[in-house]
């Protein structure tokens, strides 16, 4: 029984808005004004709490307050728990004292919820176990209400792509039109990022945007990645609500896509001759692909055991000379083309199963 007494400590949730930082869940809160939630080891989970973030800003970080009071007689630890990676708890103190307070910040991140607009909720729960080993607990269960409003509208998606060939030097720069559909002023610090490898880069002169006002970023990509994998940038863009002391920054989250475009798409893209094909001279058809722009200035081989020839306008016969041993091996056919000032060299695979072990 002294040991249920022991545990049966009770949590006082106390809650209270950003500004209150001078009066924030104290003795002398008036009890009208402050929320409070009571668990004991006879009811251990609340019924309930809410933190109601009211109307905020797509992109928005908000940021509630409230305290957590320890009157039972042995000191807890305190776990918190979220249902979303939107949603962080930052608790002051992790060991909490019979008698001690600690301070616990909400903090709503609505840029990682990009797509939800309207009302969103998510949950959390802080377990309090007791210190010393017990095996019950006490667990304060809570939810976090907030309704989100769009902050901008983007002309086109957040997403902008390029489509880029290999050679390529030159891309045409992307202007980002976007317009304040707040109902505040909205102030853009002045921009010149660019990614690590130099490819990408992003900028806007800043100023006051007003509400219903428009405002543009210009984005370039300033050379094409040396791979033929797409090439990724993302970066935040962060708008600040003007004339608000108690606001965070709105968070646009910009991604940007280098996707290459092959001059020339070969089919197949292998040319495989297995030992029955090669013993009976069997030829293969090779079939080019070619970008309007394109002309093929050459076809050749890496050896001459393969034979290559242009039957057609992007159409290759490939044939291979029989040779004797175990052995399997892969040639290539070297095709160099132009593309208006572009010139470009693509290399087809030609493996080659001269025997069957087997």
């Amino acid at each position: 029984m002294k040991s249920q007494l022991k545990l049966g400590g009770i949590l006082t949730i106390c809650f209270l808005l950003l500004g209150s930082a001078t009066g924030w869940c104290l003795a002398h809160t008036k009890k009208a004004e402050v929320p409070e939630v009571t668990l004991s080891s006879s009811a251990r989970n609340s019924n309930g709490i809410t933190l109601n973030l009211g109307e905020i800003y797509a992109g928005q970080t908000v940021r509630k307050v409230f305290a957590i009071r320890n009157a039972g007689e042995s000191t807890i630890h305190l776990k918190p728990k979220t249902a979303c990676g939107c949603l962080r708890l930052d608790v002051e103190q992790r060991f909490l004292y019979s008698g001690g307070t600690c301070r616990v910040e909400a903090v709503f991140e609505s840029f990682k919820r990009p797509n939800d607009l309207g009302r969103v909720t998510t949950s959390f729960e802080i377990v309090g176990s007791s210190a010393d080993r017990e095996p019950e607990s006490m667990t304060v269960n809570g939810e976090v209400v907030a309704f989100v409003k769009p902050a901008v509208e983007v002309e086109g998606a957040l997403i902008n792509i390029w489509r880029f060939h290999q050679n390529d030097t030159i891309q045409q720069p992307k202007t980002i039109k976007m317009k304040n559909v707040t109902g505040d002023d909205l102030t853009l610090e002045s921009l010149d990022l660019s990614s690590q490898d130099g490819a990408f880069s992003l900028k806007t002169e800043g100023g006051r945007i007003k509400t219903g006002g428009e405002f543009t970023m210009v984005a370039n990509l300033a050379h094409a990645p040396l791979d033929d994998a797409p090439h990724v940038w993302k970066t935040p863009v962060f708008l600040k609500l003007a004339g608000r002391e108690q606001s965070d920054a709105i968070r646009l989250d910009f991604s940007f896509i280098a996707t290459p475009v092959a001059d020339i798409l070969a089919r197949p893209s292998v040319v495989l001759f297995g030992p029955e094909e090669i013993a009976h001279g069997t030829a293969k058809e090779l079939s080019l692909e070619l970008e309007p722009d394109v002309t093929i200035d050459s076809i050749a081989v890496t050896s001459k055991r393969v034979q290559v020839k242009q039957i057609g306008a992007g159409l290759v016969e490939v044939n291979v000379s029989e040779e004797q041993g175990f052995e399997r091996t892969q040639e290539h056919i070297e095709v160099q083309y132009s593309a208006g000032a572009r010139k470009g060299k693509l290399l087809i695979p030609v493996l080659l199963i001269l025997n069957d072990p087997s």
